[in-house]
């Protein structure tokens, strides 16, 4: 299943601001973030996938190559607007679509999928042992 489309964030969905405290983003500058109401423009063809994240806060955009099972994963390192550099990569996963991000602090794993008309995002963010640190869910409807 595709994710494709021009996606806003939900009234309702979960507060961005405990993930962006676990990744040591300061006080203000989370209370910013989370007061955004952004949008997402996803992209998305047989092997490649690009988001594109517009808000009054900040813009910025995650792509790569899809893989068909996280077997197949080829890492690349890139920058991360949340997370700075890490090691990313794209899988399928049934009708989802996983990113992970892996980087010296912090590993996260964002699982988009479609539900009715809504796109969720289901964050989790590790440390590098495995700890769960924050897990939240996004909800973006259909714009």
């Amino acid at each position: 299943m595709s994710i494709a489309g021009n996606w806003i964030v939900d009234a309702s969905t979960e507060s961005i601001e405990p993930y962006l405290k676990e990744l040591g983003w300061g006080f203000v500058t989370r209370k910013a973030a989370a007061a955004a109401k952004p949008s997402l423009e996803v992209i998305q063809d047989a092997d490649s996938i690009v988001i594109n994240l517009k808000s009054t806060f900040k813009s910025g955009q995650i792509s790569g190559k899809l893989w068909e099972a996280e077997a197949d994963v080829q890492f690349e390192e890139k920058d991360h607007d949340l997370m700075g550099v890490c090691e990313q990569g794209w899988f399928r996963s049934g009708d989802n679509i996983i990113h992970i991000c892996k980087s010296q602090k912090h590993h996260s794993q964002d699982t988009y999928y479609v539900e009715g008309n809504q796109l969720l995002v289901d964050k989790l963010l590790k440390d590098p042992s495995g700890k769960t640190l924050c897990t939240i869910r996004r909800v973006y409807n259909r714009e």
